[in-house]
């Protein structure tokens, strides 16, 4: 509205709308917020002016634009889609990193521990959270009672390091035996990582193999996990089958589907192992297999051997592997053995028999 003004001694007034002569810098009436509007001649910038006050009149809604809230100060915590800045509850693992060793079998003569060439893995860690390494593939020891050795080194040094033959070895001179490796490792900062394998034997020469009917491929892995350890942990999905009672009438030498051992996985990011206890001729051989589909002599996934003891058992204890499932999959396990073979459901009564499983621990 127009302001009555004095126009001086007279006494007299003038409405202020009416006033000629009035320059833009001088009191006059105005638009206001066309003028401090960007780009206008008057605009006013956001940091010329007064601080706020300490409430929340003008935050941000989910009807209308707004401010930030008043930050917590607490590192760890996140602003949320609700307007609330809360830790997060864990999420899931980033995809995982992986190098198969593609190169052929490797030999190992080195009498102390040194790097298995052909295969190294190149980590790039982009957050705080432990990580999870692996190993899984075969090896032959050197015979004649010779012992092999294999360990994990990153961050320069070897996971075992205390131990003489690392985290796993073998003098069983018999077959190849099917080996997986597996560690959390805590404490790294974000940063590049080199994970490598390394191998020992006592004497002789023992072999790292590259992938054969005895082993799956040789392969080296990394998942980073959520930096909740314990709460991203329980977060992740997992999927187990058991055998539910023992399996007869299996022909020699060859591996039959297990009994209602299968899983059906979603897309995602897979660990996939399992286990078969396998009963035969004491001194054969038995096998379990984790092959693709719901059943069939479908493309194996990973395999393990061992051998029928004198009690007539077999443990065939298959490595988690990494498998990537765009639009999810089916694996199953298979078992066999030598001579007069059979699947045990569970040998020692404590739920852990036969079986496979599977955790999601990531995106595809």
């Amino acid at each position: 509205m127009g302001h009555d003004v004095s126009t001086g001694g007279g006494g007299g007034v003038s409405d202020h709308t009416s006033l000629t002569g009035v320059t833009a810098n001088q009191h006059h009436n105005q638009d206001h917020a066309s003028r401090h509007a960007s780009g206008q001649a008057d605009a006013v910038k956001i940091d010329d002016l007064a601080a706020g006050d300490d409430n929340t009149d003008l935050n941000a809604s989910t009807s209308k634009h707004g401010l930030l809230p008043k930050l917590s100060g607490v590192a760890s915590e996140y602003l949320s889609g609700t307007g609330v800045f809360s830790t997060p509850s864990g999420g899931q693992a980033l995809p995982a990193q992986r190098s198969a060793l593609t190169s052929g079998n490797v030999s190992v003569t080195a009498t102390s521990f040194a790097d298995v060439t052909g295969i190294t893995l190149s980590i790039v860690k982009v957050g705080s959270g432990p990580l999870l390494i692996g190993w899984a593939g075969g090896m032959t020891p050197p015979g004649g009672g010779e012992r092999m050795g294999l360990d994990l080194h990153i961050n320069g040094a070897r996971r075992a390091a205390s131990s003489d033959y690392g985290m796993t070895s073998s003098n069983n001179s018999a077959s190849n035996d099917s080996v997986g490796l597996s560690d959390v490792v805590t404490g790294l900062a974000p940063g590049t990582y080199t994970l490598k394998l390394q191998a020992r034997v006592s004497g002789g020469t023992g072999t790292v193999l590259a992938g054969t009917t005895a082993s799956a491929q040789s392969t080296l892995w990394a998942i980073e996990l959520p930096e909740t350890t314990t709460a991203g942990i329980a977060s992740l999905t997992s999927v187990e089958a058991t055998l539910a009672s023992d399996q007869t009438g299996l022909s020699n030498d060859s591996a039959v589907d297990v009994n209602g051992c299968s899983v059906t996985l979603a897309a995602g990011t897979w660990l996939v192992g399992g286990q078969a206890c396998v009963s035969g001729t004491a001194g054969t051989y038995a096998v379990a297999q984790i092959s693709e589909g719901t059943s069939g002599n479908g493309t194996k996934l990973s395999q393990a051997e061992a051998h029928v003891n004198v009690a007539g058992r077999a443990t065939c204890t298959i490595a988690p592997r990494i498998v990537s499932l765009p639009s999810g999959g089916s694996y199953h396990l298979r078992a066999g053995g030598g001579s007069s073979p059979g699947i045990v459901a569970d040998p020692n009564s404590n739920g852990k028999g036969t079986y496979i499983n599977a955790v999601r621990v990531g995106s595809a």
